[in-house]
């Protein structure tokens, strides 16, 4: 389980996504001043921040996706960690689970009378 939170770390994905959010806003910046210096058409301005708009929505979309995927990792992550802790409270429990404990928990007589 810890694995695969550590493999899907989404936090790096917020981050990458957020700099790419930045980098549209001043792509955005950028395309008003070449407007307003008469650069580009009108036509052209509004098309091109029509596609810069749906790409910034895009990546909006996406961080929030990942900051709910985030919060639930980190639950994930507390529960596991709380899982542990009790378990290490609890000392009859063993620290490795293989398949001769679990042969030995269906047999009858294993121990315990």
């Amino acid at each position: 389980m810890e694995k695969a939170i550590k493999k899907n770390n989404t936090l790096e994905t917020i981050q990458t996504l957020k700099e790419k959010e930045k980098s549209l806003q001043t792509q955005i910046k950028k395309l008003l001043d070449i407007s307003l210096n008469e650069i580009i058409s009108e036509d052209e301005y509004t098309r091109k921040r029509a596609k810069l708009n749906k790409k910034l929505a895009e990546v909006n979309k996406k961080i929030i996706k990942n900051a709910t995927i985030s919060k639930a990792e980190e639950r994930i992550h507390n529960r596991v960690s709380n899982m542990k802790q009790n378990l290490k409270l609890n000392k009859e429990i063993i620290e490795y689970f293989d398949e001769d404990a679990y042969k030995c928990l269906i047999k009858s007589n294993c121990g315990r009378k």
